[in-house]
Order: structure tokens, then C-alpha cells, then sequence
């Protein structure tokens, strides 16, 4: 249709080099790729510069739990994917950024303190 709506796709038999895999997806276009052992997708999930979020898939609650403990990423879900909380923050990690915005953290990084000594002298 007219504008610039992008269809939701998942793409499949990509390289671990091809530009959607390496960079960082701000549409509903991302790979979905296939690996063998847990071990070797920790190690594919975190060879990259970037690490905003990442999500786990799975019934097994302790394996992904075990998981996503691994992924070297500001923010990780499990069976969802960009669930927020407004009372936690949101991070990056790596080039994915900076700094928090929202929680806590975020209010913080936004406020700049000031401190005011004042002695009193009696007249």
C-alpha cells in the first residue's frame, strides 16, 4: 500500500557476516539463523559490536535463564522481545550507546545536582 510500511519478515539461510545479521535492526526485517550447540550461538549472539537487547526462545525456563545470563547485552527478555517496564531502565551496551533513559537511572542521567554551602553569620 502507499507509505513506507515495512511487511514483518523473517529471513533465513544468511551468513553470520551479511549486514543483517551484523548490524542492528530498527524494522521488522531480521534473520533467523540455525546452530547446532548452545554454546556455539552465546559465542555467534556475542560477536558483535552492538548489544542493545536480546531475547531467548524456549520451554525450558532454566535453560534460558542460563542463556540469557550469557548474551553480552544491556537488555534481555525471555519468550518476548522489547516488553518494557517503565521503572527500568533502558540501557545499551557496547555501541549500542550510552547511559539510561527511563527508572531511576534514566531520571539520574537527566538531572544535573547542584549543592549550595551556606554558613549563616549572626549581625
Amino acid at each position: 500500500g502507499p507509505g513506507y510500511f515495512v511487511q514483518p519478515t523473517l529471513v533465513t539461510e544468511l551468513p553470520d557476516d551479511a549486514n543483517l545479521v551484523v548490524q542492528e535492526q530498527f524494522c521488522p526485517v531480521l534473520p533467523l539463523l540455525r546452530y547446532q550447540t548452545n554454546d556455539e550461538v552465546i559465542v555467534r549472539a556475542n560477536n558483535s559490536p552492538y548489544g542493545l537487547g536480546g531475547s531467548v526462545w524456549s520451554t525450558q525456563r532454566d535453560t534460558a535463564r542460563a542463556l540469557a545470563l550469557q548474551l553480552d547485552c544491556a537488555q534481555i527478555w525471555i519468550n518476548q522481545h522489547n516488553a518494557g517496564d517503565l521503572e527500568a531502565p533502558s540501557l545499551g551496551a557496547k555501541q549500542s550507546g550510552l547511559g539510561a533513559v527511563l527508572g531511576l537511572e534514566g531520571l539520574k542521567a537527566q538531572t544535573q545536582l547542584q549543592v549550595l554551602n551556606e554558613k549563616i553569620v549572626a549581625a
